[in-house]
């Protein structure tokens, strides 16, 4: 069952839009929701970001947009999207390759066709996800690789910093909001002027600290509404 996977609708036929809703619940995705409106699908997508995984999109839609002024906003939100249309002529064909839409499904849609591309992509993104985040940083003379998703937590140390790994400590000459602007990760959330967490790394937490590796790590007034919300993402994805 892929009932994680989120998937939300955005077609103003209403025989079409109940259509797909009724294979993506029969395929056991999570059916988020639908509108008519590029508007209101835009509104309600950013209301509920962490529970949608994924956007059917038709081109022509109710409403003052059409589903590539959706699919550039949704390219914001770092939301992926398949467009839904019955044209293939080369003016559609070329937008639809400029939208940068993960693929796009002909009207009329055959089921197997659309869950093949929902797995496909689902498939894509879950690789994604447990793919290591390499990136390189001067040791002395030299370069070391280490996966980014591994460090625990960074701390500052006066001209460098400190990146607690799983195994060991590296110290590098920069600034905690240098690296965090090298290195922007939706993972690591800067908690106080000497720390960036790794929100997956955190053992404990209330409304003043955090604990990491026996780490007691406070939470400023200047970034604790930030670090609540990228928690708050969190816990709705979990539900």
């Amino acid at each position: 069952m892929n009932t994680e996977f989120g998937i939300f609708i955005v077609e103003d036929k209403t025989l079409t839009r109940l259509a797909l809703e009724i294979m993506i619940k029969n395929n056991g995705f999570a059916f988020i929701g639908s509108e008519p409106t590029a508007e209101k699908a835009y509104e309600l997508i950013s209301e509920n970001k962490s529970k949608v995984d994924l956007v059917l999109v038709d081109i022509n839609l109710a409403g003052e947009n059409d589903g590539f002024w959706l699919g550039k906003k949704l390219k914001d939100l770092e939301i992926p999207f398949v467009i839904i249309t019955a044209y293939n002529d080369s003016k559609t064909l070329q937008g639809i390759i400029r939208s940068g839409a993960e693929t796009h499904i002909m009207k009329p849609f055959v089921e197997t066709n659309v869950i093949t591309n929902i797995k496909l992509i689902l498939e894509k993104y879950a690789k994604k996800d447990e793919e290591p985040d390499f990136i390189y940083i001067k040791s002395n003379r030299n370069k070391i690789k280490i996966d980014l998703k591994k460090v625990h937590f960074v701390k500052s140390e006066g001209n460098y910093i400190i990146l607690f790994y799983d195994d060991q400590n590296y110290i590098l000459r920069n600034s905690i909001p240098k690296f965090l602007e090298e290195n922007t990760r939706d993972y690591l959330v800067r908690t106080h002027r000497r720390y960036i967490i790794n929100l997956s790394r955190i053992d404990q937490f209330n409304s003043k600290e955090i604990v990491i590796k026996d780490e007691i790590i406070p939470i400023s007034g200047s970034f604790k509404d930030h670090f609540n919300s990228r928690w708050s993402e969190i816990e709705k994805s979990n539900r």
